[in-house]
């Protein structure tokens, strides 16, 4: 039992009071950031071990963690350092092999990525960067209007026009004249690489319209003086699946093949699809 001393001044306790309240809650604070702490440990140790397995080595190696959840996942990502990138970048730039782990409250998954980066990666880190150092950086979204920015290693975004966002990866200076590829994954279960066309050749100059559902892929060679784009458009066949149920299965058509020539007399030809082969159906003629 307590007793409060007739002489004791009652005005202190609200301050007592107060105080106690506030080492509590330090004391709660500190025992979160301390399960955190022995957290975000176990999720390295844990990537130490599926990144050797991956790849058979070890290799100087960061963590980085991004500040934002990125739609509902908490995403870290441990990257090899490259000393060629570090001394040709000229500012400590992250640029390797990279495991990247998801997670949120009821699954984790890892993906990786032969060729991790961005511009801020590459070209902004000011200072040196240590081994096994966890660095906190912002997650950097980009526009819906723009999808393949390269200044994110990794987004989300509806590319197959399921109604579903998948992850696109980032595949930093994969492409010729220091561009990107992408690699593209469906999330409707586990992790699901799609490599068929158009999916297999995504890259920072891949044309994405909703409206019309179709994918247009372009490429081209400063040597020959030509490019070519193709379009790919979501189409359904159906097939009997069990007893008497047909399903509808979603596939991308290629429907139409442009081709730009500076070199010849052709500047440009239009092609459509007709069954199996291609119609042409305009071609413009220069005045050479």
């Amino acid at each position: 039992m307590y007793y409060i001393n007739p002489n004791m001044n009652l005005t202190i306790i609200p301050s007592l009071l107060t105080c106690a309240f506030f080492v509590l809650s330090c004391s709660k604070r500190n025992k979160d950031i301390y399960n955190q702490t022995v957290r975000d440990r176990l999720s390295f140790e844990q990537m130490d071990s599926a990144f050797f397995k991956e790849y058979q080595e070890q290799k100087k190696h960061i963590y980085i963690r991004y500040k934002q959840p990125v739609e509902g996942y908490t995403v870290t990502a441990l990257c090899t350092m490259d000393e060629l990138d570090i001394l040709f970048s000229e500012n400590n730039g992250i640029h390797g092999k990279a495991l990247l782990r998801f997670e949120n409250d009821s699954t984790h998954f890892y993906i990786y990525n032969s060729s991790f980066s961005d511009s801020i990666l590459y070209y902004g880190m000011k200072k040196e960067i240590k081994d096994k150092e966890v660095i906190y950086i912002d997650y950097r979204p980009i526009s819906d209007n723009d999808i393949c920015y390269c200044s994110t290693p990794f987004f989300f975004h509806d590319v197959n026009f399921d109604g579903r966002k998948e992850l696109l990866i980032n595949k930093w200076q994969t492409r010729p004249k220091g561009h990107s590829s992408f690699d593209v994954y469906d999330l409707q279960s586990n992790p699901k690489k799609l490599t068929e066309p158009p999916f297999d050749k995504y890259d920072h100059m891949t044309r994405v319209d909703s409206i019309n559902k179709t994918i247009t892929l372009y490429e081209g060679s400063r040597i020959s003086g030509c490019a070519v784009s193709h379009t790919y458009q979501l189409h359904y066949r159906q097939i009997m699946t069990g007893c008497d149920y047909i399903e509808n299965v979603p596939y991308f058509k290629p429907i139409k093949v442009q081709y730009w020539h500076d070199l010849g007399n052709d500047k440009y030809k239009e092609y459509v699809a007709d069954g199996d082969s291609l119609k042409l159906v305009k071609s413009i003629i220069s005045d050479k």
